[in-house]
């Protein structure tokens, strides 16, 4: 159930983008940074949820999977809120609640599977082997990109203050599924890590785009787009060598 709402908030991400979005205008009229934000997002809740029906991915990876397509789904919204408040309800079109409702969704998926999955059979986690340079590097990447996303929180507080908690929020969304990633089994790390690493980069990508449109400072944004890149490659060396916690 929860990889057929996903790949509905995944299509309705991606039918949000030719719909108009506020103003009358779509994304490419008004508002290019959605089209890299809503675009990633939209092809990671496609992919997360056609995974569940896989019958070679295992349950545990595919909720994995789901669980960090919902978690980027989740931080998203933020976004669509945001667009809410700044702009206010009467200049909001279809394509806002599309995407907000498309990734609402998905994030409701992305919870719903990690519920069932923790309620139906106990998670195995590992104690933290500091001797596996896959879960060292992936757990210094994580620290590094939390690092990063609280240095744009500080030099967005005082112009933009709701847009600074979110940052905030991607940034302890960061630490939170690495230290998950690096004490999973390897196999549900790698898909949780690797999932939110593109969530990142819809965020990054996204905001170089705004940036860069209205001749604004990029500050750490480049940074943010390779620790997003990082995180992906972090992920697929993701081989924790440690014994399960009893």
């Amino acid at each position: 159930i929860a990889g057929g709402v996903a790949l509905i908030g995944g299509l309705l991400l991606l039918l949000s983008m030719l719909a108009p979005w506020f103003d009358g205008g779509t994304y490419s009229d008004n508002a290019p940074e959605q089209i890299p934000a809503i675009g990633i997002r939209a092809g990671l809740a496609v992919a997360a949820g056609a995974a569940a029906f896989v019958p070679r991915v295992s349950t545990p990876v595919a909720v994995g999977f789901l669980a960090a397509a919902g978690a980027v789904a989740g931080a998203g919204s933020l976004t669509m809120v945001g667009v809410l408040r700044d702009y206010g309800l009467d200049r909001l079109d279809a394509g806002w609640w599309m995407a907000l409702g498309g990734q609402l969704l998905v994030g409701a998926a992305g919870l719903g599977a990690v519920l069932v999955a923790a309620t139906s059979a106990p998670v195995l986690f590992h104690r933290f082997d500091r001797r596996a340079p896959g879960s060292l590097v992936a757990l210094s990447v994580g620290i590094v990109t939390t690092v990063l996303f609280v240095a744009y929180t500080v030099y967005l507080g005082p112009l933009a203050p709701y847009w600074a908690a979110v940052a905030l929020v991607w940034g302890l969304l960061t630490l939170t599924v690495t230290v998950a990633a690096v004490l999973l089994e390897p196999p549900i790390g790698r898909a949780l890590l690797g999932g939110w690493a593109v969530g990142v980069l819809s965020y990054s990508v996204s905001d170089w785009v705004y940036r860069n449109h209205s001749s604004l400072d990029l500050n750490v944004i480049p940074g943010l787009v390779l620790a997003g890149v990082a995180l992906l490659i972090a992920a697929v060396w993701l081989r924790p060598r440690a014994q399960p916690i009893v």
